[in-house]
């Protein structure tokens, strides 16, 4: 059983959450993004490319009810995440699984991290004042990740998931697909070298997943 203080902490911050939720879901749908599960929301921004952006919340120094939330910014490229969930023997989680992504305060003019206090008082204004970020700041920068693939990779690169499994297949396919296999092979050759000899079972799991992506080259 959960105890009673723990157990409020966790109320405090689901309720701090679902009020950002609510509050953005008007407002970004104002702006032409489609609300989808809670606190995520969706825009084409090019063909083939989808502009995610996602609620981020922590309550632990918040008050009772309320947050500090950000917004991660990313995009999603249609034709790789399906084919590198596929090559990691994962499942493709649509419009969550993502190419790359980013926190909506490194793409503001001091480029850095952000965070905004949500309180009851203040949800709507803070709303439409987040929502008003998206169109001059978000997608200028999605729209260039969709044509500019050097600057995709290196996104993708720099994103929190690329040191996991998925990280290694989908550097393989960005490489494959815009830069040639020569350029993908090298990926991972690095890539595995980086790993030297770690036997944790995160390390294994990249080099199995080396492995398909490397058939696959071969094969391609």
């Amino acid at each position: 059983m959960v105890a009673g203080p723990l157990l409020r902490k966790i109320l405090d911050v689901t309720a701090g959450r679902i009020l950002a939720q609510r509050a953005l879901r008007e407002p970004m749908r104002g702006i032409g993004w489609r609300p989808r599960a809670a606190g995520w929301f969706t825009r084409e921004v090019a063909p083939g490319f989808l502009g995610v952006v996602a609620v981020g919340s922590a309550s632990a120094h918040s008050m009772p009810g309320t947050a500090r939330i950000t917004l991660h910014v990313g995009v999603r490229d249609e034709v790789v995440e399906p084919l590198a969930s596929q090559l990691c023997g994962l499942t493709d989680s649509g419009y969550q699984q993502r190419t790359a992504t980013v926190g909506i305060g490194y793409l503001l003019p001091d480029s850095s991290w952000r965070e905004w206090e949500i309180t009851s008082h203040n949800a709507g204004p803070l709303a439409h004042d987040l929502a008003s970020l998206i169109p001059a700041h978000a997608e200028p920068y999605l729209r260039r990740l969709a044509s500019d693939h050097a600057a995709l990779l290196d996104a993708a690169t720099s994103s929190p998931s690329s040191s996991q499994m998925i990280g290694v297949c989908r550097g393989a396919v960005l490489l494959a697909r815009y830069s040639g296999r020569d350029h993908a092979i090298v990926f991972l050759r690095d890539r595995m070298a980086g790993l030297g000899t770690r036997t944790d079972a995160a390390a294994e799991l990249e080099r199995q997943a080396a492995v398909r992506v490397s058939e696959w080259l071969t094969a391609a």
